[in-house]
């Protein structure tokens, strides 16, 4: 089976390098150094033009938590429309209480207005005070295909026992994808300790490596061919 890489794109440049280097899908976004924020219509709409991969946009207003207000709530739901709009595949949300649960009754609103959009629930996941008891609250959303996850660790090593866990006990209902980090140096290891399928990849294909690099069409060449070489 196929080892599904997942690259974000800044640009409309950086699709065309994910995708003629061999990325699976695209996560959409700008401003990575706050953490990924959502892109604009035009880019959406542009991307869509280009890209003969999967595209899943970010839906995420603003830096910091991801507890949001109803004015937030409200400027995200356009921007799922907007995504529905322009054509993408699919979109990339989390919400949480102030106490770090799920807020299921926001993730319903946005999941509707979504309709039959993939969701991907982003790596918010990790600051739950329970992960199995989120994952059973997610449960409920079969719109939600997969979920963003370090194994709630400082690296995908540390938490690669984690998020074999949560895989085991999500079995065919979620995909768990790791995604923190992941470099050319590093995959083997990552793919090998998580047993995962599907990796999410920012920081780490960019030269230099960090928010500010340029993505780099032989380190993401690099990486599809160490992952076919698992597959």
């Amino acid at each position: 089976m196929k080892i599904i890489m997942e690259v974000i794109a800044l640009s409309l440049e950086d699709i065309i390098i994910a995708q003629e280097n061999g990325a699976d899908r695209i996560e959409l976004a700008f401003g990575l150094a706050e953490g990924a924020l959502t892109p604009s219509y035009g880019f959406m709409e542009l991307a869509r033009k280009i890209s003969r991969i999967p595209i899943f946009p970010i839906i995420r207003p603003r830096h910091g938590d991801a507890v949001y207000s109803s004015a937030e709530i409200a400027s995200m739901k356009r921007d799922i429309q907007v995504a529905k709009e322009t054509g993408m595949d699919g979109v990339v949300f989390g919400v949480v209480d102030k106490n770090n649960w799920v807020a299921v009754d926001l993730m319903e609103e946005l999941i509707m207005t979504a309709g039959s959009m993939d969701v991907t629930f982003t790596r918010v996941f990790d600051s739950t005070p329970d992960p199995l008891e989120a994952m059973e609250q997610l449960q409920k959303f079969t719109a939600i295909k997969r979920i963003l996850t370090s194994g709630q660790a400082d690296s995908l090593i540390a938490g690669a026992a984690m998020i074999k866990k949560f895989q085991s006990k999500a079995g065919e209902r979620f995909s768990f994808m790791p995604g923190l980090g992941i470099n050319p140096e590093n995959v083997v290891e990552i793919v090998q300790a998580t047993g995962a399928r599907e990796f999410h990849m920012g920081v780490g294909l960019r030269m230099p490596e960090g928010p500010f690099g340029t993505l780099d069409g032989a380190r993401v060449r690099k990486v599809r061919e160490l992952l076919d070489n698992l597959s």
